[in-house]
């Protein structure tokens, strides 16, 4: 069953399937997929891998973008709110450009991961739960 949890964990972290998909794919009920997925926290872990740095600095600055296009297609000036986001999300691109995201940190250490796994699957299975108290804990260092 370890091996099962495992590629489960894997098909739902790095694909868009369902709990139900999975479920389907290696035979185990759904609820015992529910039941994983939540106590190895699966969805958090997808969001990771998805979320990262140049994704929302693109969306900052195809927002940024649109903010001007409005302005300029309604012939005025920016508005001081306009300027103050456009100054926030400035800073928050530099922010990000300057740290590691929730994102980078969690690639790294699911590539070491699954590097350990093909030696020691005990090590790594200790990995992976001191991993998810980690990314936790510098997920919420990294909140503004």
């Amino acid at each position: 069953m370890k091996k099962e949890r495992l590629l489960a964990a894997s098909l739902y972290i790095n694909s868009t399937l369902t709990q139900e998909e999975v479920a389907g794919i290696i035979n185990v009920p759904v609820k015992t997929i529910a039941r994983w997925a939540l106590a190895d926290k699966w969805k958090l872990q997808r969001i990771a891998r998805q979320v990262t740095a140049d994704k929302i600095i693109a969306n900052y600055y195809t927002i940024i973008a649109d903010i001007q296009a409005q302005a300029l297609d309604e012939n005025r000036q920016l508005t001081p709110m306009e300027v103050n986001n456009l100054h926030k999300m400035a800073a928050s691109i530099d922010k990000l450009n300057s740290k590691l995201s929730i994102g980078n940190y969690y690639k790294i250490l699911n590539e070491f991961a699954s590097e350990l796994m093909q030696y020691d699957i005990e090590a790594a299975k200790i990995l992976g739960k001191h991993m998810m108290e980690f990314l936790n804990r510098k997920g919420k260092q990294l909140e503004p």
